[in-house]
């Protein structure tokens, strides 16, 4: 039978599987609610996105290693060593911020709306990597989150944000080729 939850937290749902009294719980009715449900799409929609992340990512990091090993005669071991220290230096410098402006400071989404941001946002990078087109995650992640909010309230897209974070994504194209072609002349 389902019925409101007390809590506010969705509908409660109550299970009986086969009868009643002999219900390994001694009678009672084990119940399940929607909240709990949620959560636990929430971690599996985080789950995929992170799968997603890592299969995408590991051509690009192979990638980096080799263009590491270029100035570096020490084996193919120094090239992912560099590469994996970059990016857990990139990950605890800038991780934490990424993961706030993305969850806080794009736009307020409702339970299904960032169920269906996280999910879409799996979808598309597991469908990339399986066609080896490679995709920035976050990139996608914006995008997904940013959709899922015209969806929800095209009011509520906190626009100045969604500029800031598309002039860095302008910006860091050239400044990346920059600062590639100044290796290159300090490597030669």
């Amino acid at each position: 039978m389902a019925y409101p939850g007390g809590d506010g937290g969705g509908i409660r749902l109550d299970v009986v599987v086969g009868n009643e009294r002999t219900c390994p719980i001694h009678g009672r009715v084990a119940a399940a609610s929607t909240t709990g449900v949620s959560s636990a799409v929430h971690w599996l929609s985080g789950g995929l996105i992170s799968f997603a992340r890592g299969w995408n990512d590991t051509p690009k990091i192979a990638a980096l290693s080799l263009f590491a090993l270029a100035g570096v005669n020490h084996g193919t071991a120094v090239g992912f060593a560099i590469v994996t220290v970059a990016m857990a230096v990139g990950g605890l410098v800038a991780g934490r911020k990424v993961l706030d402006t993305l969850s806080n400071k794009l736009t307020p989404l409702p339970l299904a709306e960032s169920l269906t941001a996280s999910l879409v946002t799996a979808g598309l990078v597991i469908t990339a990597s399986r066609i080896a087109l490679p995709v920035s995650t976050t990139h996608v992640a914006t995008g997904s989150i940013i959709g899922a909010g015209l969806k929800n309230n095209p009011a509520g897209v906190k626009w100045g944000k969604v500029g800031e974070i598309l002039l860095s994504w302008l910006i860091t194209l050239p400044v990346a080729a920059l600062i590639a072609a100044g290796a290159k002349a300090l490597i030669h």
